[in-house]
């Protein structure tokens, strides 16, 4: 098992707004996110983030599945 193969589940434990940063070398996640941010820019929240509902077909594309991080 490699390290893209591993659930995590980054949260913001504050009381403050937070930000992520992600660093990859792999041009597939910067497609991904370039492409989930075009067909979902419409449907995003007040905080600028889709819904799982419109993220998710996408990510099933870049081989991304979603977990509930209850599970792990």
């Amino acid at each position: 098992m490699d390290i893209y193969s591993l659930p995590h589940a980054p949260k913001n434990v504050g009381s403050t707004p937070s930000k992520l940063l992600t660093i990859t070398g792999s041009d597939w996640f910067q497609n991904f996110l370039l492409e989930a941010s075009t067909d979902t820019e419409s449907e995003a929240s007040e905080l600028g983030v889709p819904s799982l509902e419109k993220l998710a077909p996408v990510a099933a594309k870049y081989g991304i599945e979603f977990v509930d991080p209850n599970d792990f």
